[in-house]
């Protein structure tokens, strides 16, 4: 039931801002982008986000979406690694030093998806500054040469510097500096 929820949610999320009800859905209960069509993974069974977007495809839309967990967007790139209806950039903790172990920038999708997966691995330790830069560097150029029809994005806040389970030091500023240039960014 959890997970019927879960991707519902996205999907009412997704009409929402298609119908032109509103501009912008939030859903607080999604992102969960490691889930597989074949097996659970990461603490992610169903990927909603994948849901959403392949929804949005199926209405002709193009989608750009964008990933600033601190764990690469595997399952989300692996779902669309070959079609050029879905760009994909995911800003994470280098595969090298964590959870799922990839997201180099060698992954650029392939056959009509080539060059529309994006990966951005940080070092451990990554403050507001490098993540900032990061972001700005490669996002915006991207997604407005894309031109997308619709924004997704993964907005996990494990990339602060007290999470558990990770090495980021990026702070709520500079969370809320990116959060702020994504939102110029949605057509």
């Amino acid at each position: 039931t959890w997970s019927q929820l879960c991707a519902g949610g996205a999907l009412q999320a997704a009409r929402l801002v298609t119908s032109g009800e509103v501009d912008v859905a939030f859903h607080i209960a999604g992102g969960l982008h490691h889930g597989r069509p074949d097996h659970a993974s990461g603490f992610c069974y169903v990927n909603d986000l994948a849901i959403a977007i392949t929804a949005l495809v199926q209405q002709g839309y193009r989608v750009a979406y964008i990933d600033v967990d601190v764990h690469h967007g595997d399952g989300v790139q692996a779902a669309f690694y070959d079609t050029d209806q879905v760009l994909t950039i995911s800003l994470h903790e280098s595969g090298r030093f964590l959870f799922p172990g990839t997201g180099f920038v060698e992954e650029i999708g392939v056959d009509k998806g080539r060059g529309y997966a994006v990966n951005l691995p940080f070092p451990p330790g990554t403050d507001d500054v490098l993540f900032n830069e990061g972001f700005t560097a490669i996002v915006p150029p991207l997604v407005e040469a894309y031109k997308p029809d619709v924004v997704v994005t993964q907005l996990g806040v494990d990339t602060f510097h007290d999470d558990p389970l990770a090495h980021g030091d990026v702070t709520t500023a500079g969370f809320v500096a990116v959060l702020q240039q994504l939102k110029t960014l949605a057509p």
